[in-house]
């Protein structure tokens, strides 16, 4: 009986191995045995609370438990894959790592996910070439690990081998055709290799699968724009606008859309559309002040510069209502603008430059003035003295006459 039960904890992986010599018959020996049986006991309620600790996201207890159940049976192969799990998921990679390389030292077999879950933690102290052995030693096991497969395209791009990249990717499509993820990772490889009209097709492909990703959505706009395929664009970044109306990256792309095709008056009625859906952006009247002093329409501009800081003060519309009033000759209010420009942002260079300007400015009209009234004033002198002259040489001719009468 005692040797069959010894036999069954044996073929057990979950359960310590016990040594008992063999014909004990003393009481030591029973004792002995109680002593194991105790043994097995505590180990399998540590296992048991580990698991359930693990389980629940109690990281720390899992780990005590299952360090306590490790010193109980020191060579379980079992136990340190799951303490180096618990350590994983805890975030605690040092030990992690070292966990996972003391389970592959002590087990007779494989396991691609070990191999995985060590690329992951090598990758993320920056070793990508270890971490990408270990990545290749988890599909060498396992052939079809997506995960090893997508984190080994992640390092081909990190290391500029792009064909690599996209081949690993296409592969991985294949096994996932619904994914948007892929086609978007798959999208940037052809970016990064120069193949743009593959990477356009396939950023179509992901926004059709995914239309609620606005990150690819600009990423797509963008590549639109910088190959010049602008009406395209424009239709890119709009349907952006559709679902996020205040998207700055969609906003200022469209908006160099219109400047690089010169037409500003398909801007400016953008612009007036945005302010109409949105009365309370303060910076949809400050792009439309942008465009309006663009064309020169600096009472419109400065409509505009007003408009959005009654919604919000801003160093940036008033520096901007500072520029155009300094434009119209109106210095004293351009004064007024840009000193409440520096007051909110003291260090903002144009703000500076402009009250120099406004300075300089500000001198040679004091300087012209300051001339212009000595001038007059020389004039004014000049005129007494010949006045004087002349009155005083008067009677000298008089004098004359009479002495020639007589």
């Amino acid at each position: 009986m005692e040797s069959s039960r010894l036999q069954s904890q044996h073929s057990d992986p979950d359960r310590i191995l016990i040594n008992t010599p063999p014909n004990s018959r003393t009481t030591q020996g029973s004792r002995e045995g109680q002593a194991a049986g105790d043994r097995i006991v505590r180990y399998n309620q540590l296992l048991l609370k580990a698991d359930t600790a693990y389980l629940s996201g109690d990281y720390s207890t899992a780990i005590s438990a299952y360090q306590e159940a490790l010193r109980l049976s020191p060579d379980n192969q079992l136990v340190y894959q799951k303490l180096g799990e618990a350590y994983f998921s805890a975030g605690e990679d040092e030990e992690a790592l070292a966990t996972f390389k003391t389970y592959l030292k002590k087990s007779t077999s494989t396991s691609a996910r070990i191999h995985y879950v060590s690329g992951v933690l090598l990758e993320r102290q920056g070793n990508i070439d270890a971490a990408l052995d270990e990545y290749n030693a988890a599909m060498a096991i396992d052939p079809i690990h997506s995960g090893a497969r997508r984190r080994r395209a992640d390092i081909y791009i990190i290391r500029g081998e792009f064909k690599k990249a996209i081949n690993e990717y296409q592969i991985l499509h294949e096994a996932s055709p619904n994914s948007p993820i892929l086609l978007y990772k798959l999208s940037r490889a052809y970016v990064k290799d120069k193949q743009f009209d593959k990477a356009l097709e396939v950023y179509r492909q992901a926004i059709n699968l995914d239309d609620g990703n606005i990150e690819i959505q600009r990423e797509y706009a963008l590549l639109l724009r910088q190959r010049g395929h602008y009406h395209e664009a424009e239709n890119a970044y709009s349907a952006i606008l559709e679902k996020q109306p205040d998207d700055e990256v969609a906003l200022n792309g469209i908006i160099f859309v219109y400047v690089k095709q010169k037409q500003y008056e398909g801007l400016t009625s953008f612009l007036e559309k945005q302010q109409g859906r949105d009365a309370n952006n303060p910076d949809h009247p400050y792009r439309l002040g942008l465009i309006y002093e663009y064309r020169r329409m600096f009472q419109e501009a400065l409509d505009a510069y007003k408009r959005s800081l009654d919604l919000k003060s801003s160093a940036k519309a008033y520096r901007a209502l500072g520029r155009v009033l300094l434009k119209a000759g109106k210095k004293a209010e351009a004064k007024a603008a840009l000193e409440s420009a520096r007051k909110i942002d003291p260090k903002a260079p144009e703000v500076r430059s402009l009250l120099m300007q406004l300075k300089a400015e500000n001198r040679v009209q004091n300087l012209k003035k300051h001339k212009k009234k000595i001038s007059k004033s020389r004039k004014k002198k000049g005129k007494t003295r010949k006045s004087t002259t002349k009155t005083r040489e008067k009677p000298k001719k008089t004098v004359k006459m009479q002495s020639k009468k007589q």
